[in-house]
């Protein structure tokens, strides 16, 4: 019992010395399409120019424009989607790409604060006509009030699952088209072959999940990213070192040894963590519930230029080796 009091007191300490607060922006509804008039390429300047948020929508984007289109990322390599705050130099690039493509769904709350040229770019949401999940809230464990800073009615990290993904690299196409009529054709076979990896990366990681046993599959994550992963490969996910859709929160220390509780009592041996590493909380509860952190994986971003995980297909094979490797281990006999 001394032990467990000890856990808790540090737990709260380390909230203290984490959670310095930070400035919590309301989140904008998620941008839909806005109409714009067919663009015009300059084959000469290398097709269209167009942005997208992050790393990972502009991967997508690419896959269906090829050497037709330039994408640009206007998040910077490791920058979250979620506390992103745009730069002078994000308006810049922006302001003078032809289009938009975002996630949508609530992810970049940041984009309603965009002025100037850069509010005037034509935005795509990647989800548009996507069936997404309901947004997750904490099932028996206390919940502080993290309501004012909620991504709305649905989860937006469709991405992570494959076959969404699809629909995302569907939805590029289509809208390319709209821009540059003269490359529908290309587009839209860009998208049918890209298609076919994904099914390909699909099948890869319904085989790593299905060699271990259920109750070997039950993780708890950094926070709410990985529903949609989980659902598509078979995962159960038992809970969120922050319990919500952001990065931004931060959980009280009644919610984490609840979790830790909650870990034991379930068997769960592993923490996801997303990429760049989580901080000393997923480590604590670690510690506390009997449990490993795994290496972290990559979910709001892509990896460095050259890393092998610098490609959503990439990113996404070494999610699904790092978390099937971690669970494999965790099975094993401890020393």
């Amino acid at each position: 019992m001394k032990t467990r009091r000890f856990s808790i007191v540090l737990l709260s300490a380390l909230l203290g010395a984490c959670a310095a607060p930070a400035e919590q922006d309301a989140v904008a509804p998620a941008p839909q399409t806005t109409a714009a008039a067919p663009a015009s390429v300059d084959p000469q300047g290398g097709g269209l120019h167009v942005s997208a948020t992050t790393s990972v929508m502009a991967d997508l984007v690419r896959q269906a424009g090829g050497d037709r289109v330039q994408v640009t990322s206007l998040l910077p390599l490791g920058a979250s989607p979620h506390t992103f705050d745009p730069t002078p130099q994000t308006i810049r690039e922006l302001s003078g790409a032809q289009a938009l493509f975002s996630n949508g769904s609530g992810l970049e709350g940041w984009l309603g604060s965009l002025s100037g040229a850069a509010s005037e770019v034509p935005t795509y949401a990647l989800t548009e006509g996507l069936a997404l999940r309901v947004a997750e809230e904490e099932g028996d464990q206390p919940h502080s009030d993290h309501s004012d800073h909620d991504h709305g009615e649905y989860d937006p990290h469709a991405w992570l699952d494959p076959q969404l993904a699809a629909g995302y690299v569907d939805r590029a196409a289509a809208v390319l088209a709209e821009l540059d009529p003269a490359g529908e054709g290309i587009y839209r076979a860009n998208a049918a072959a890209y298609r076919e990896q994904l099914a390909e990366l699909e099948a890869y990681g319904q085989q790593r999940f299905e060699a271990l046993p259920a109750e070997a599959r039950r993780v708890v994550t950094d926070h709410h990213a990985l529903g949609y992963f989980a659902e598509r490969f078979g995962l159960e996910v038992v809970g969120a070192v922050i319990p919500g859709l952001s990065t931004e929160q931060q959980p009280s220390a009644q919610e984490l040894a609840a979790l830790a509780g909650q870990m034991r009592e379930q068997g769960v041996r592993v923490i996801l963590s997303e990429n760049p590493p989580g901080d000393r909380l997923s480590a604590a509860l670690a510690e506390e519930a009997g449990a490993v952190v795994a290496p972290p994986i990559y979910v709001g971003a892509l990896g460095a230029p050259g890393s092998g995980s610098d490609t959503y297909l990439g990113a996404m094979r070494y999610n699904i080796d790092t978390i099937a490797d971690a669970l494999t281990t965790a099975r094993k006999p401890q020393p």
